[in-house]
């Protein structure tokens, strides 16, 4: 690492503060590659949706031709499953004890 990225962390920046390299890819209009990178694009999209618990992905909506109310109405209605909580008694370990005392201490009905 450089030393000014040395520094910064040392300082506590935050990494999205921290400079990015950014490397644009090269497509050519009318070939493959175009054809390629959209498709590419699409499914990052839609996967990206998944992931976030989105119904309707922008892609999708833009192929079904649907309105941004519909699109909002129905992704707004979608399920909420937010993780659960863990127990306090599984996240903080003591630092006297023994850690194969404790998982059996867990693991114990």
């Amino acid at each position: 690492m450089g030393a000014r990225l040395v520094d910064a962390r040392a300082a506590g920046v935050a990494p999205i503060k921290l400079p990015r390299i950014v490397i644009p890819p090269v497509i050519f209009r009318g070939t493959y590659d175009e054809w390629n990178w959209e498709i590419q694009h699409q499914r990052c999209d839609d996967l990206r949706a998944q992931l976030h618990g989105v119904v309707i992905s922008p892609s999708l909506a833009a192929h079904a031709a649907l309105s941004q109310e519909t699109v909002d109405t129905i992704n707004g209605s979608a399920p909420d499953f937010p993780p659960l909580p863990r127990p306090a008694s599984n996240v903080i370990v003591d630092d006297n004890t023994d850690i194969e005392e404790r998982e059996s201490e867990l693991s114990e009905p």
